[in-house]
């Protein structure tokens, strides 16, 4: 008896483990896939929305009417939104570093303010520096 049963259900109770086991791999498998390729997205996202401003405060700030605070503020709602975006995939132990990045790019004296990047002996530096300090964690 004992032989029968090790020949009838061991194939099986195999067979099960087998495919227990591969389909607890393939879901995690797919799972951390699908959070790498969502995380790369919003990285991409957030890298992207800072691109026009890094190229304008490079390029155009010599010209007669350029306006930083302006150009800054028409595009901070892009840049929240990406940020925010973004802030579901920083780390636990980032979240704060992050969240000091992201106000001290934006905020003087508790509100929406970016004069003070043209305040400084270098505003390009100064507002660089900011951007690379948020999209530090894109990396």
């Amino acid at each position: 008896m004992p032989d029968c049963f090790l020949s009838t259900y061991l194939p099986v109770a195999s067979a099960l483990l087998g495919a227990i086991t591969g389909g607890g791999i393939g879901f995690l498998t797919a799972r951390f896939t699908t959070n790498r390729n969502a995380r790369a997205a919003a990285a991409g996202k957030l890298r992207a929305a800072f691109a026009p401003e890094l190229v304008a405060m490079r390029f155009d700030r010599a010209k007669e009417k350029f306006d930083a605070d302006r150009l800054l503020r028409e595009a901070f709602p892009r840049h929240a939104e990406a940020v925010e975006e973004f802030r579901f995939f920083v780390k636990t132990g980032d979240k704060a570093a992050y969240e000091q990045a992201w106000r001290q790019y934006y905020e003087v004296g508790g509100s929406v303010r970016f004069f003070d990047y043209m305040m400084g002996d270098d505003p390009l530096e100064c507002f660089e520096t900011r951007v690379r300090s948020i999209l530090r964690f894109a990396d």
